[in-house]
């Protein structure tokens, strides 16, 4: 992980410029909101560079970590990837929305048992696993056919994530959880990204092909 974030300390000398550094809160906010709606478009360098630019602000700075975690896992990065939910993490451990992303990194690297347990820690931290998944924009009351749809595509779906999610219930008790306020949509909260699969993993019993091209719902920390 040290050598991770030195990696990426590095290359914020050179790519700092190409991006307006943050002078104040409010404009690293928007400087990381960039980032996010850039990463969203698809256009990941440039996404990239602006959380990098944020870094260079503070080295440690839980929203650069996590969204730079985001890109790498985008890529089938998934150790790296891993390696800055556990970074964000030091920074912020209490956010049930990296413990998500931790979740489905070691989901997509066929750690099951692991990520049942981070999936049931951000559960906890997020008052229910209805709320978890609604911080990934996943519905609970989603329509019957597009569930079958999703089982049918045998791909990693949004689904696979409820289905961890749901697992992930049985392991919280009642009395445990903790509310937190229900993500805003209007801010770009809990919308769904393309992430290339490059691994085999299990979950609820889909199989996930080597090449699959599918949908996961991830956090992006605002």
């Amino acid at each position: 992980m040290h050598r991770l974030l030195h990696i990426a300390g590095s290359a914020l000398l050179i790519l700092t410029p190409m991006v307006a550094r943050a002078a104040d809160p409010a404009a690293e906010a928007k400087l990381n909101l960039y980032g996010v709606s850039r990463a969203m478009a698809g256009h990941s360098e440039s996404a990239d560079s602006a959380f990098l630019a944020l870094m260079s602000q503070h080295r440690r700075d839980a929203r650069a970590v996590n969204n730079l975690g985001n890109l790498k896992l985008m890529k089938g990065e998934y150790g790296p990837a891993l390696a800055f939910y556990d970074a964000a993490l030091a920074a912020d451990s209490t956010d049930p929305g990296i413990h998500l992303n931790r979740a489905a990194a070691l989901l997509v690297m066929g750690d099951d048992d692991r990520a049942l347990e981070a999936a049931a820690h951000a559960s906890r931290l997020a008052g229910g696993a209805d709320r978890a998944g609604a911080l990934l924009g996943l519905r609970s009351d989603a329509p019957d056919s597009s569930r079958a749809a999703e089982a049918k595509s045998k791909l990693l779906t949004p689904a696979m994530m409820r289905a961890l999610l749901r697992s992930a219930a049985t392991r919280v008790p009642a009395d445990s959880v903790k509310a937190i306020p229900t993500p805003n949509p209007e801010r770009g909260e809990g919308k769904r990204i393309q992430v290339w699969r490059g691994a085999v993993t299990r979950a609820a019993e889909v199989r996930v092909p080597a090449d699959a091209d599918s949908k996961l719902s991830l956090y992006w920390k605002r």
